[in-house]
């Protein structure tokens, strides 16, 4: 299933970007991308740390920025 469709990989990004705006820090796919790296090292549970990696690995499958724009036009918001 893609992260598209997937619910749980979609809050995950959410939080991670929660996570840089409230520590008034750039929300980019690179912040996001280390975001998710830091939430990753703090979890317990295999299926956190499985939602984590599936929402990280989707991220990093855009090699530019200004692909994920194209196909996702929402990262612009």
């Amino acid at each position: 299933m893609s992260i598209q469709h997937d619910e749980k990989g979609q809050i995950v990004i959410g939080e991670a970007a929660l996570a840089l705006a409230l520590s008034e820090r750039e929300i980019s796919l690179n912040t996001l991308i280390m975001q998710l790296s830091r939430m990753e090292a703090g979890c317990v549970t295999d299926e956190r740390i499985q939602s984590i990696v599936k929402a990280r690995n989707w991220l990093m499958s855009f090699e530019h920025p200004q692909d994920a724009a194209a196909c996702l036009p929402y990262l612009n918001s």
